[in-house]
């Protein structure tokens, strides 16, 4: 496609330059093709293929108001050649949560590998510390305002939570990190959705620091750490897991055993390494555990309780508390990983998948870590893994072929090593499913990208500002969520938001294929999200806002973050230039005729005959509103 597109915008250039600018003539532009094909460069000029040739025009356009002076030489010297910065912007579409032109100059200059590799060795951007800033200033201003009984919860409530994470959308740098732990969240779900986690939001910003920091690290690893974080221990109920009491018929909670085996590793059906099912002698999938794996696996998550009180905030009948198995949690420090209180801890030898035996005798710490690395060089778990992340960060039916690159990379990252996060990501997106043209033409190809990376992209590539003038970007997402049915860590499941087999009744089922992210699309979410960006794009300064803090009766400044329109009063004077620029950063260059007509169409008809500001901010609202609602912008290909 690159090529062609080259081709096709030369000949353009060709034509433009020997036909419309009266002042060079065809015979010229004859001999220097001619004299390019004997010297066997390439057959066409423009494009940068220019040396040696003058451009005279008739004199420059200025204008007071459009800063975007046309010049002659843009003709000839391939500063409208945008192919590069397509493949640039796509490509971060896919391996972040959003991006700047600056993040796309990065990458065309560094180059795919290298801005990977880059991303690698950037310093890890935690929720948690932004969380308690953000909870401190609050406090603080709170008591400025003269609202002490308001300022000060026992814990940082939940809803510091999205605050820290909207933030770290906005300003953060390790953009790689940051996309691959939103992936994973998906596949190793806690939820703050149910009230499980209410007023605790230290717990959940710990959980998610755990999935940040092994995003690029090891599976395994990830593995471990998360099975002893105590909001992982509450929401899949193996924390205080007792073991094996006949006598009082007790018996191990089987919960996390079956998650960790159904939806982080192995999942259901044994599979051949490209993730297609393997089938017995009658074609029937084979089921990789059965009820007795899971009594097994249960008993390796027995022993584990709080390991941390909570101690800046004591309430009275904390005073006296002390760490035992089986305590509440209500004097507990969630932050701090679960400890094995061996004498819970289920004796014996278990016997996993794999003809894998945990050997009678170790220590409770050892049995966890032995499973899981187990898991991970189980050989479901490669394909059960890679599939899942090629979903998430490429498309939604990536090929048995595709899968199976992959899952090799899982297995072995070239060095002997099983799991290594980064090396599978960095397979995902250079993968030539990918990255190469054809695929991108396949009607197959491409996914629904969710409703939150809709919104954090446009957060990060537009001009924003504060009201109040901080730099406080944070943002409680619930009127988000509630419009789309996604925020932030909010599934309504460990399920996850979607199935990776959902798929819409119609064309997309007719062929077989899945989509899992139109599980989010409906009669209620489909209005939900256009009004969503309606409000986003607002000319009105009194009804339009991105971001939102919901810290009433707790700030004293500006809860909004508005959409600067003004920065893009000059560009929309052009609206041409306007839409090329809202294609090159939202779109791709995959803005359909169709899309770029009905944004032409919708602006001619608010075309006002006298320049005025105000006037120009209704468009460029009105560009951005129907460049974020067409398909172009929410099917990435």
């Amino acid at each position: 496609m690159k090529a062609l597109m080259t081709l096709r915008q030369s000949v353009f250039c060709t034509l433009s330059i020997c036909i419309c600018l009266k002042r060079i003539l065809l015979i010229p532009c004859l001999i220097f093709s001619f004299i390019n094909l004997s010297a066997q460069t390439p057959e066409y000029f423009g494009a940068g293929y220019n040396s040696g040739v003058n451009i005279t025009s008739s004199p420059t356009l200025s204008d007071t108001i459009w800063k975007m002076n046309p010049i002659a030489d843009n003709t000839m010297n391939g500063s409208g050649m945008d192919a590069d910065y397509f493949e640039a912007s796509r490509f971060l579409m896919q391996s972040t949560l959003g991006f700047s032109e600056t993040h796309v100059s990065d990458v065309l200059s560094m180059g795919l590998e290298s801005w990977l590799d880059d991303q690698k060795n950037m310093p890890i951007d935690s929720l948690s510390p932004r969380m308690y800033q953000i909870a401190q200033i609050a406090r603080d201003s709170c008591l400025a305002c003269g609202n002490p009984n308001n300022c000060d919860p026992a814990r940082t409530p939940l809803s510091f939570v999205p605050l820290g994470w909207w933030e770290m959308v906005a300003l953060s740098e390790d953009l790689l990190r940051q996309r691959v732990a939103q992936a994973l969240s998906q596949i190793i779900v806690v939820s703050r959705a149910g009230g499980s986690f209410s007023g605790e939001g230290d717990g959940l910003a710990a959980y998610y620091d755990i999935i940040q920091t092994h995003a690029l690290g090891n599976y395994a690893d990830l593995l471990f750490d998360i099975s002893l974080n105590p909001a992982m221990g509450q929401y899949l109920t193996h924390v205080n897991n007792p073991k094996t009491d006949v006598a009082n018929f007790i018996f191990p909670d089987e919960n996390y055993g079956r998650e960790i085996l159904q939806l982080f590793t192995v999942g259901l059906w044994e599979l051949n390494n490209d993730g297609t099912q393997k089938l017995d002698g009658n074609n029937n999938p084979i089921p990789t555990y059965d009820n007795a794996d899971v009594a097994e696996y249960s008993k390796i998550f027995t022993g584990l309780s709080y390991g941390g009180l909570w101690t800046p905030y004591p309430q009275a009948h904390c005073a006296n508390a002390s760490l035992s198995f089986g305590m509440s949690p209500n004097c507990i420090d969630k932050t701090v990983p679960m400890i094995m209180y061996e004498n819970q801890h289920e004796p014996g030898e278990k016997y996993l998948l794999n003809n894998v035996t945990i050997p009678s005798g170790q220590n409770g710490l050892q049995d966890i870590r032995n499973t899981v690395d187990a898991l991970v060089l189980h050989p479901n778990t490669a394909p059960f893994v890679s599939y899942r992340l090629i979903q998430r960060l490429v498309k939604s039916n990536p090929s048995p072929a595709y899968v199976n690159r992959v899952a090799n990379v899982f297995k072995d990252n070239g060095s002997g090593v099983a799991g290594d996060l980064f090396e599978v990501v960095k397979a995902i997106l250079l993968d030539e499913e990918a990255r190469d043209c054809a695929y991108q033409l396949d009607e197959e190809n491409g996914k629904m990208r969710e409703p939150l990376l809709r919104y954090t992209h446009f957060t990060r590539m537009m001009d924003i500002f504060r009201e109040s003038g901080d730099q406080f970007y944070w943002n409680q997402d619930s009127y988000f969520a509630n419009s789309t049915k996604q925020g932030f860590i909010s599934a309504p499941s460990v399920f996850n938001f979607y199935n990776p087999d959902d798929k819409p009744k119609g064309p997309i089922e007719a062929m077989g294929l899945v989509a899992p992210e139109f599980k989010l699309l409906d009669q209620v979410t489909s209005p939900g999200y256009v009004n969503q960006v309606d409000q986003w794009t607002q000319p009105n300064p009194t009804k339009g806002h991105i971001l939102r803090n919901s810290l009433t009766g707790r700030w004293c400044g500006s809860e909004y973050t508005k959409l600067d329109l003004d920065a893009y009063v000059d560009e929309i004077y052009d609206y041409e230039y306007f839409l090329n620029w809202l294609d090159k950063n939202f779109t791709a260059g995959t803005m359909s005729d169709y899309t770029r007509q009905t944004i032409r169409d919708a602006l001619s008809r608010s075309w006002s005959a006298s320049y005025q500001s105000s006037t120009e901010r209704d468009r460029i609202h009105l560009a951005i509103y129907l460049t974020l609602i067409s398909p172009d912008f929410v099917i990435i290909r």
